[in-house]
């Protein structure tokens, strides 16, 4: 049971969140690999620096606004895009779309794209 901070949203009360193009979020879930020791994202470098590029260049966006999105994604590869991303960009929230109460709005300011990280 996770709580929404008030940080991650609106004066409406919308969560402000940015979510993954599709392509993105299957390339991340392909990557996942799974081992005797558990599963683990296996991204190649390249694709790695780009996501974390693009990511990076999304979030300086509402820095200036004062508001620290909410990355969303798909259940499956949640835990992991929270790992890596706590790698680099630590504090950054990742939720999954079936974390989010109904009654929470969403508010979907922009999409990651790989393209936008080169």
């Amino acid at each position: 049971s996770r709580s929404i901070t008030k940080m991650h949203q609106t004066p409406e009360g919308k969560l402000v969140a940015v979510t993954l193009e599709p392509s993105l979020e299957t390339h991340i879930s392909e990557s996942i690999q799974h081992t005797d020791q558990g599963d683990f994202l296996a991204l190649p470098p390249d694709m790695a620096h780009r996501l974390i590029n693009a990511l990076a260049k999304e979030l300086e966006k509402f820095s200036r606004i004062q508001t620290q999105p909410t990355i969303l994604c798909s259940p499956e590869i949640r835990m992991h895009l929270k790992k890596f991303i706590d790698r680099f960009l630590p504090g950054i929230s990742v939720l999954s779309f079936n974390e989010i109460l109904n009654k929470v709005q969403v508010q979907s300011l922009s999409t990651v794209e790989i393209s936008s990280a080169d």
